[in-house]
Protein backbone atom coordinates (compact mmCIF):
# COMPACT_ATOMS: atom_id res chain seq x y z
CA UNK A 1 0.00 0.00 0.00
CA UNK A 2 2.99 2.30 0.96
CA UNK A 3 4.30 1.84 -2.64
CA UNK A 4 0.56 2.41 -4.18
CA UNK A 5 0.47 5.65 -2.41
CA UNK A 6 4.09 7.05 -3.57
CA UNK A 7 3.58 6.02 -7.18
CA UNK A 8 -0.01 7.88 -6.74
CA UNK A 9 1.33 10.79 -5.29
CA UNK A 10 3.92 10.83 -8.13
CA UNK A 11 1.06 10.29 -11.02
CA UNK A 12 -0.69 13.39 -9.61
CA UNK A 13 1.95 15.34 -9.40
CA UNK A 14 3.17 14.45 -13.03
CA UNK A 15 -0.86 15.16 -14.33
CA UNK A 16 -0.65 18.62 -12.40
CA UNK A 17 2.58 19.76 -14.46
CA UNK A 18 1.55 18.09 -17.70
CA UNK A 19 -1.37 20.09 -17.31
CA UNK A 20 -0.20 23.43 -16.37
CA UNK A 21 2.30 23.38 -19.31
CA UNK A 22 0.00 22.44 -22.21
CA UNK A 23 -2.75 24.80 -20.50
CA UNK A 24 -0.04 27.05 -20.91
CA UNK A 25 0.99 26.66 -24.50
CA UNK A 26 -2.86 26.41 -25.51
CA UNK A 27 -3.14 30.04 -24.09
CA UNK A 28 -0.24 30.92 -26.07
CA UNK A 29 -0.62 29.19 -29.39
CA UNK A 30 -4.50 29.79 -29.86
CA UNK A 31 -6.28 32.55 -31.05
CA UNK A 32 -9.46 32.86 -29.70
CA UNK A 33 -9.63 36.78 -28.66
CA UNK A 34 -11.74 38.62 -31.13
CA UNK A 35 -10.82 42.59 -31.72
CA UNK A 36 -13.63 44.49 -32.70
CA UNK A 37 -13.14 47.83 -34.45
CA UNK A 38 -16.02 50.05 -35.63
CA UNK A 39 -15.27 52.45 -38.67
CA UNK A 40 -17.24 55.42 -39.44
CA UNK A 41 -16.20 57.98 -42.42
CA UNK A 42 -17.28 61.55 -41.01
CA UNK A 43 -21.13 62.15 -41.33
CA UNK A 44 -21.08 60.04 -44.86
CA UNK A 45 -22.61 56.96 -45.27
CA UNK A 46 -19.77 54.46 -45.17
CA UNK A 47 -19.29 52.39 -41.79
CA UNK A 48 -18.11 49.28 -41.08
CA UNK A 49 -17.05 46.56 -38.46
CA UNK A 50 -13.83 44.62 -38.74
CA UNK A 51 -13.44 41.69 -36.71
CA UNK A 52 -10.38 39.38 -36.07
CA UNK A 53 -9.18 36.80 -33.67
CA UNK A 54 -5.97 37.64 -32.08
CA UNK A 55 -3.85 35.50 -29.89
CA UNK A 56 -3.48 35.45 -26.17
CA UNK A 57 0.13 37.28 -26.46
CA UNK A 58 -1.25 40.25 -28.53
CA UNK A 59 -4.02 40.63 -25.66
CA UNK A 60 -2.10 40.06 -22.45
CA UNK A 61 1.57 41.24 -24.18
CA UNK A 62 4.62 39.78 -22.72
CA UNK A 63 3.16 40.22 -19.34
CA UNK A 64 0.73 37.84 -19.96
CA UNK A 65 3.11 35.12 -21.07
CA UNK A 66 5.09 35.67 -18.27
CA UNK A 67 2.58 34.65 -16.22
CA UNK A 68 1.61 31.75 -18.03
CA UNK A 69 5.52 30.51 -17.66
CA UNK A 70 4.59 30.97 -13.91
CA UNK A 71 1.83 28.83 -13.69
CA UNK A 72 4.48 26.00 -15.66
CA UNK A 73 6.99 26.74 -13.55
CA UNK A 74 5.34 26.67 -9.99
CA UNK A 75 3.19 23.53 -11.09
CA UNK A 76 6.32 21.69 -12.65
CA UNK A 77 7.98 21.95 -9.33
CA UNK A 78 6.34 20.35 -7.49
CA UNK A 79 6.74 17.60 -9.38
CA UNK A 80 10.16 18.21 -10.11
CA UNK A 81 11.08 18.34 -6.18
CA UNK A 82 8.63 15.43 -5.10
CA UNK A 83 10.72 13.37 -7.37
CA UNK A 84 14.08 14.27 -6.28
CA UNK A 85 12.65 13.32 -2.62
CA UNK A 86 12.37 17.62 -1.54
CA UNK A 87 8.45 16.75 0.11
CA UNK A 88 8.62 19.87 2.00
CA UNK A 89 10.25 22.05 -1.79
CA UNK A 90 7.38 20.18 -3.23
CA UNK A 91 4.08 21.24 -0.87
CA UNK A 92 5.87 25.37 -0.74
CA UNK A 93 5.86 25.40 -4.96
CA UNK A 94 2.35 23.32 -4.96
CA UNK A 95 0.68 25.73 -2.25
CA UNK A 96 1.83 28.73 -4.53
CA UNK A 97 0.66 27.22 -7.57
CA UNK A 98 -2.57 27.12 -5.64
CA UNK A 99 -2.65 30.12 -4.58
CA UNK A 100 -1.69 31.94 -7.83
CA UNK A 101 -4.63 29.43 -9.34
CA UNK A 102 -6.89 31.43 -6.84
CA UNK A 103 -5.99 34.76 -7.66
CA UNK A 104 -6.36 34.27 -11.42
CA UNK A 105 -9.65 33.00 -10.74
CA UNK A 106 -12.00 35.50 -12.90
CA UNK A 107 -9.17 35.12 -15.69
CA UNK A 108 -7.17 31.76 -16.88
CA UNK A 109 -7.53 30.08 -13.22
CA UNK A 110 -10.30 27.76 -14.47
CA UNK A 111 -8.47 26.47 -16.98
CA UNK A 112 -5.81 25.06 -14.70
CA UNK A 113 -8.74 23.56 -11.86
CA UNK A 114 -7.97 20.23 -13.35
CA UNK A 115 -4.31 20.93 -11.67
CA UNK A 116 -5.27 22.26 -8.92
CA UNK A 117 -7.28 19.81 -7.49
CA UNK A 118 -4.32 17.11 -8.60
CA UNK A 119 -2.01 19.00 -6.59
CA UNK A 120 -4.90 19.22 -3.80
CA UNK A 121 -5.00 15.50 -3.52
CA UNK A 122 -1.15 15.14 -3.44
CA UNK A 123 -0.66 17.56 -0.80
CA UNK A 124 -3.35 16.02 1.05
CA UNK A 125 -1.66 12.30 0.72
CA UNK A 126 1.81 14.00 1.74
CA UNK A 127 0.31 15.70 4.88
CA UNK A 128 -1.40 12.04 5.66
CA UNK A 129 1.29 10.24 4.96
CA UNK A 130 3.61 12.32 7.01
CA UNK A 131 0.91 12.05 10.58
CA UNK A 132 0.07 8.74 9.86
CA UNK A 133 3.04 6.86 8.19
CA UNK A 134 1.73 3.79 5.91
CA UNK A 135 3.77 1.41 8.53
CA UNK A 136 2.10 2.86 11.66
CA UNK A 137 -1.63 2.52 10.10
CA UNK A 138 -0.94 -0.78 9.05
CA UNK A 139 -0.87 -0.73 5.29
CA UNK A 140 2.50 -1.41 4.60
Amino acid sequence: MERFIQRLKFALFLFAAMWAIGTGLWFALSPFTVQVTATSTGGATSSGIITRQISFYQAQGAWGIFVLVVFGLLYSSGFYFYRIGRRWLASLGSALALMLTSLAGFSVGPAYLPAAVALMVALALILYTTIMPPGSAGLS
